[in-house]
């Protein structure tokens, strides 16, 4: 994933992969999440997601979120 606009962000960042949001965001369907997807709401933008990590969050909850998300995209290239 990669960061779409190179401006200072605060909590929140938009993302591009190289794969569909919709599937990145598959996983956490139907629980509280840090992710929004943008496509519809943006098209111009194509496959971008919203991610968004406050103060609320502790270093063990994103090194969570970071473990899930590699094991998703690894899960999109086989």
């Amino acid at each position: 994933m990669q960061r779409v606009f190179d401006r200072p962000v605060f909590h929140e960042a938009v993302v591009r992969g190289k794969h569909a949001v919709a599937d990145c965001c598959a996983p956490w369907k139907g629980r509280a999440s840090s992710r929004l997807q943008l496509t519809h709401d943006y098209p111009e933008l194509g496959e971008c997601m919203l991610v968004c990590a406050t103060e609320t969050r502790s270093s063990a909850d994103l090194q969570q979120y970071t473990f899930q998300m590699e094991r998703v995209v690894s899960k999109r290239r086989l």
